[in-house]
């Protein structure tokens, strides 16, 4: 380290440290590489630089001195002083700092933060692993301490630069929003105080008490990063990402990834448990674990998991209702409607200081979860809630619920004004007739009250609901998921199978964004129609009407220039015309399936 003496060409800040240049600016202070006369070291100086900043910010760089003050650890970046200025100075651009501005000086380390890293070029699992050490080590010596750091993530996190050879360094830094034993965790109103991709659920609920435990939650969030490529929950706002974490269980790095070994899995699994008691004891022993990862001389680095490669134990989707109300209420009235959601089956938690996040048919499906939805919305909505109703598929495997549904709920809250209830396409639909709204846009509908039963109303469609919610859902995995679904619907006459059909119809072919639809009878089958209904379906397909002569056939054909199979074929097929003499019939069913199939996927 270059220790040369400046000679400061100005006064010296806090009577010692003499700016070099600024290296980070904020909304309220700036980071400079500074001159220590006292030490003749260089040193990083954080500076509270805005005018009008209020006592809070102040006192969260005077908290961050005295906490990394206290610690001594070689992954803790070491502080070499703190306090406020007793007169008047000027930074490196001159502009003047007043007296009484809060500092903080930090030994100078070059490196590059860990997402600055990742970006650039990520590290190999096993240096990964052995930053997760590194990092779990110093929150070791922080909670042995009483301090909890309150927001792990990769940028808090710099590796230091040294030859190439050298092994990895990692140094936990910004101790910004670190609560002490002597300094207790105080925001206004329950604010959240870290990032919301890796801050622990009890943190997005806004839980007054966020003691080691979170910590170790991020640190489990951040390694699955590392392996992963992605945070375990991701969301495209803020809100989305807390709305994911605070209700739905983490996903495991073997639901992404092939050939992780399993002591990972189950390890940073265990830290991203929503029920903080049953994480691991201490990040002391979650050091030791990755410790003995590090040393297996061979560790596999995981791959990509492909759709055909599935977990054990997936167990397919379920269809949901998703209701996310923002300022709500707060305290014991909060509590209040939290205990109301549950009563009507709604697996309901809070959310930051004032909002509550609710799943209708997650743990049980009663085939009338967006009806209810909807009321519970609505009577939340009256208490000048901001309410969003999203319904879609989850996922049943481990309980973890589809991004999308919670993303558009959150979106939808966003949106609506206080007092309004915003609800999506899907919803609307499941609950067609019940409630009376105004249509946004092609994304929303405003649901104003419940709609009034007229005499004169059809029949309603009862009995039938959870077949029909179950073919819907379908139809929506199909088109999310890009996968070809199958519906079999089978009974004795009278049961309500045509009835269940024409209502399926019309809930898709009501869509903004409408599908092609081909809608066939079964009496097709037989021995003077080859292939039944899949000939039929073919000539709608086509556009060929029944009784097409074997000319308009193969027009049709040629039409739709087919990369496999023998075109003339189909054409006979099509008109009902027999094959010539002499024709191998498994070669032709191999023929016809590749003809029939292109046509198919030209339809879709």
């Amino acid at each position: 380290m270059n220790t040369a003496r400046i000679e400061p060409a100005r006064p010296l800040i806090a009577g010692r440290f003499h700016i070099e240049r600024e290296v980070g600016r904020g909304g309220i202070g700036t980071v400079h590489r500074a001159f220590d006369v006292q030490t003749e070291r260089y040193v990083a100086l954080k500076l509270i630089t805005a005018l009008g900043v209020d006592a809070e910010s102040q006192a969260r760089l005077s908290r961050e001195g005295q906490i990394l003050s206290e610690l001594d650890h070689p992954g803790i970046v070491r502080v070499v002083a703190f306090g406020t200025l007793d007169s008047s100075a000027t930074d490196g651009e001159g502009r003047r700092i007043e007296e009484g501005a809060t500092f903080i000086a930090m030994e100078w380390l070059d490196g590059e933060d860990l997402a600055s890293r990742q970006r650039r070029s990520p590290l190999s699992l096993r240096d990964g692993l052995e930053v997760g050490r590194q990092v779990a080590s110093a929150l070791a010596a922080a909670h042995d301490a009483g301090v909890v750091h309150r927001d792990i993530k990769p940028s808090n996190i710099l590796l230091l630069h040294g030859p190439p050879d050298a092994e990895i360094r990692a140094k936990l830094v910004d101790f910004g929003v670190a609560a002490s034993k002597e300094l207790v965790l105080t925001t206004d109103a329950g604010g959240l105080v870290g990032t919301p991709a890796y801050i622990s659920p009890e943190q997005a609920r806004g839980d007054a008490t966020v003691d080691a435990r979170s910590d170790l939650y991020s640190l489990g969030a951040t390694l699955f990063e590392l392996v992963a490529g992605r945070p375990p929950h991701m969301g495209p706002t803020s809100m989305a990402t807390l709305v994911r974490l605070a209700t739905t269980p983490a996903p495991r790095l073997s639901e992404f990834l092939l050939d992780v070994v399993p002591a990972l899995d189950e390890l940073i699994h265990a830290l991203l448990l929503a029920d903080r008691e049953l994480r691991p004891g201490s990040a002391r022993e979650v050091a030791e674990k990755l410790a003995a990862l590090v040393s297996e001389p061979h560790l596999p680095t995981p791959s990509p998991l492909r759709v055909s490669d599935n977990p054990p134990g997936v167990m397919g989707t379920r269809l949901v209702t998703t209701i996310v109300a923002l300022h709500v209420a707060t305290g014991e009235e909060r509590q209040r409607e939290l205990d109301a959601l549950r009563r009507r089956g709604a697996d309901a938690l809070p959310l930051g200081a004032d909002s509550i996040a609710a799943h209708l048919g997650v743990r049980q499906a009663h085939g009338d979860e967006a009806s209810r939805a909807l009321e519970l919305g609505l009577a939340l909505g009256g208490r000048g809630g901001r309410v969003g109703v999203a319904s879609g598929r989850m996922r049943v495997d481990r309980t973890r619920s589809a991004g999308e549904v919670v993303d558009r709920a959150v979106a939808l809250a966003r949106e609506a004004g206080p007092g309004r209830v915003l609800a999506d396409a899907t919803t609307v639909e499941l609950s067609r007739g019940r409630f009376l709204g105004e249509t946004q846009d092609s994304r929303a509908v405003r649901v104003l009250s419940r709609a009034p039963k007229r005499p004169d109303a059809q029949t309603p469609f009862v009995g039938r609901d959870a077949e029909l919610i179950t073919t819907v859902a379908a139809f929506d995995r199909c088109v999310e998921e890009r996968t070809p679904v199958v519906v079999s619907i089978s009974g004795p006459p009278g049961i309500g199978k045509s009835r269940l059909a024409r209502e399926f119809v019309a809930r898709i072919v009501d869509r903004p964004d409408p599908p092609r639809r081909v809608q066939l009878r079964c009496e097709s089958f037989g021995r003077a129609q080859a292939l039944g209904v899949a000939t039929d379906a073919l000539r709608v397909l086509t556009g060929l009407p029944k009784g097409a002569s074997l000319e308009q056939a193969d027009d049709a054909v040629r039409a739709r220039r087919m990369l496999h199979g023998d075109g003339r074929l189909l054409a006979r097929l099509l008109a009902n015309q027999p094959f010539p003499d002499g024709v191998d019939l498994r070669g032709a069913r191999d023929a016809l399936y590749l003809s029939m199939t292109d046509i198919a996927v030209g339809a879709a």
